[in-house]
C-alpha cells in the first residue's frame, strides 16, 4: 500500500480515537473527565502535526491547510512545533519518493514510437 494511503488511514484512526475520548468525557463530573483531558490534548496536537505534514507532502501550502486562530498562531510560532512538523513531513516524503521510484521500476514508461 502507498505510504500516503497508510498515513491517511492512520489519521482517520487517530481522529476516531479523539472522537471516542471526547464522547466519553461528556456527562462526566469534571474531576472524572479531567483524567483523559491530557490524552485528548496530546492526541489533538499529534493529529494536527501529522495532518499538516500529510498535506504539505501532498503539495498544499500552510494557508490552504488551516486558517490559524489566536491560539494556534501562538503555537505556530514555537520553533519545536515546526521542527516536529518538518521532521514528520521529511520522513513521509522519503517514504513516498521510495514508493514512487519502486512503482516506476515495476511500470516503465512505454514510448509510443518504439
Amino acid at each position: 500500500m502507498h505510504p500516503m494511503t497508510i498515513k491517511k488511514e492512520e489519521l482517520k484512526k487517530l481522529a476516531q480515537e479523539l472522537k471516542e475520548l471526547k464522547r466519553w468525557r461528556k456527562g462526566k463530573p469534571p474531576a472524572e473527565s479531567c483524567k483523559n483531558d491530557w490524552d485528548i490534548w496530546k492526541k489533538k496536537k499529534d493529529y494536527r502535526y501529522e495532518h499538516i505534514a500529510y498535506c504539505l507532502v501532498r503539495g498544499r501550502i500552510y494557508e490552504q491547510i488551516e486558517n490559524p486562530n489566536e491560539e494556534t498562531k501562538h503555537i505556530d510560532n514555537i520553533w519545536h512545533a515546526w521542527d516536529k512538523i518538518n521532521k514528520l513531513k521529511d520522513e513521509l516524503q522519503i517514504k513516498v519518493d521510495e514508493a514512487n521510484a519502486e512503482w516506476l521500476t515495476l511500470h516503465p514508461k512505454k514510448v509510443a514510437n518504439e
